[in-house]
């Protein structure tokens, strides 16, 4: 069956395309199968796929030709730049889509973390996607440039316009580092915002202060005032999500539980020695600190 090489219309016996109207050239309507690896056939050696696939990857063909090579023995080829740059490779390779899903992942973590209530689990999640586009990270690659290539080919392009395809498309992209480091922002602003974490709340707290003319943060002040101070988000008694200090004065433990919802907090709680403090005593106690620290 003939088609025509710019809509793919079946020709006539003429070579005359009913829709595009014009006669076609004999030499260009031998079409072969794409999943060979073979697009339309003009006599011009550039037109066939591995040159083509040479030409998306750039001038770091040789580099991959090999490391595919030998992942076809099934054995996971290392990339030290997938593995230390991580999404930032992903970027300069345009692979938009890896990029898209492991933000996504990450919220997905991020939310089960969140509504589990564990520690936070960011760094070895980091950790085990660095490891894995180190050691996949080229066969990603390969999958990607494979399906690119094959769908600039099936357009019907001319060679100058299929080349102009494929070098728009492929290659690497400085650009493309600066769009993984938006996405990378964006995680972590929307990540904060909906899923904080223990450590984001204590560092919330920590950055309030106790009157608005102090000139010295609630973390600033504690910790400058107590020795050996401690943070910790728990559930008290009373199964509130309270922030948990700790810290010693000369012989005594000091214990205060503070409540926060991240634009104010209150003292919920205090403790000296295991006595629990009145509110008298613990505003007493807290005009001290301040003005000692």
């Amino acid at each position: 069956m003939k088609q025509c090489p710019n809509c793919g219309l079946e020709l006539a016996d003429n070579n005359v395309c009913s829709k595009c109207g014009i006669q076609q050239k004999q030499d260009v309507l031998k079409i072969h199968n794409q999943n060979e690896g073979q697009i339309l056939d003009n006599g011009n050696a550039e037109n066939d796929f591995d040159t083509d696939l040479n030409k998306f990857i750039g001038k770091k063909h040789p580099y991959y030709k090999t490391k595919w090579e030998k992942a076809k023995d099934n054995k996971p080829t290392w990339n030290f730049a997938a593995f230390f740059l991580s999404i930032f490779w992903l970027g300069y390779r345009k692979m938009y889509a890896h990029i898209a899903i492991i933000i996504a992942f990450f919220f997905l973590i991020d939310f089960i973390v969140y509504i589990l209530n564990i520690n936070s689990i960011d760094n070895a999640i980091s950790m085990a996607i660095a490891v894995t586009l180190g050691m996949y990270g080229n066969y990603f690659y390969l999958i990607k440039a494979r399906k690119k290539v094959a769908v600039i080919r099936e357009q019907g392009l001319t060679s100058e316009d299929k080349n102009f395809e494929i070098h728009k498309k492929g290659g690497t992209s400085w650009l493309g580092v600066f769009i993984a480091l938006i996405f990378l922002l964006f995680y972590a602003f929307v990540s904060i915002a909906l899923f904080p974490s223990a450590e984001d709340k204590i560092t919330a707290l920590k950055d309030g202060t106790f009157y608005d003319t102090a000139d010295q943060t609630v973390g600033e002040t504690m910790d400058s005032y107590f020795f050996e101070p401690d943070w910790n988000l728990i559930k008290n008694d009373q199964n509130e999500e309270v922030i948990h200090f700790t810290g010693k004065k000369e012989e005594s433990i000091i214990s205060i539980d503070f409540i926060s919802d991240g634009d104010s907090f209150e003292i919920n709680n205090a403790e000296i020695n295991g006595e629990q403090l009145t509110a008298d005593e613990i505003n007493e106690m807290l005009d001290l600190i301040i003005t000692e620290s």
